[in-house]
């Protein structure tokens, strides 16, 4: 009987100590409704969401954030640790971290795809702020008939500009009308230094501007 005993002390001691150091993630799905404030976006995922999110244990957060995220039944992603890259991280003045990733389908960055975490002195995530596509179709067709010379090309003739920076071209996977677009976004001008210069996304296949900014630039 008392050895009974001493095992049955030893095990409830493991199991304290293991429950301690072990670092998991709380289920968000499960704080939602009574301590999470949660706002869906128009792409049915996450646009923000406020409240005690989770402790950070780590000094670097990344590992703890792409494991949250995993939860697919509130983020939409399938796979996080590939489809998320970490962009910024910054520290304010408050000793907050704010940390900016963007999102990638087979290599291929999504263009305008963001997720933001903000992390307090305390290291509590208090803070997400998102606006990204749920997890795209395996199968989503990714070719390009276009080059980048191509793209910039067909960017000049049809601004009638004659500068771009080549250096700043770049292929994206572009939301427009409930389908994706592969497109190759160039900057364009009228001289390398001209302050009144064009972002454009051209059509990979197709070579129509989807989509154009002008971009005051002092530098």
């Amino acid at each position: 009987m008392r050895m009974f005993l001493l095992l049955l002390i030893a095990g409830v001691v493991t199991l304290s100590c293991t429950s301690k150091n072990r670092k998991a993630v709380p289920e968000v799905s499960k704080l939602a409704m009574d301590e999470l404030d949660i706002a869906m976006g128009s792409a049915g995922t996450p646009q923000r969401v406020t409240g005690s999110i989770m402790q950070i244990n780590d000094a670097d957060p990344v590992p703890e954030l792409l494991a949250l995220v995993e939860q697919e039944a509130i983020f939409k992603l399938q796979k996080p640790k590939d489809e998320l890259q970490l962009l910024k991280k910054e520290t304010d003045d408050l000793g907050f971290q704010h940390l900016t990733f963007g999102r990638r389908h087979n290599g291929i960055d999504i263009w305008g795809d963001e997720i933001k975490f903000h992390i307090n002195d305390k290291n509590e995530l208090y803070r997400i702020d998102a606006d990204y596509q749920p997890s795209l179709p395996e199968d989503l067709a990714t070719s390009t008939t276009l080059t980048s010379v191509d793209a910039e090309e067909t960017a000049k003739e049809k601004l009638t500009l004659n500068y771009v920076n080549p250096e700043e071209t770049k292929l994206y996977i572009f939301p427009s009308d409930s389908s994706y677009r592969t497109v190759w976004r160039v900057v364009v001008g009228k001289a390398r230094l001209s302050p009144d210069q064009w972002e454009c996304l051209i059509d990979a296949e197709s070579g129509d501007i989807l989509y154009k900014s002008n971009l005051t630039r002092t530098e």
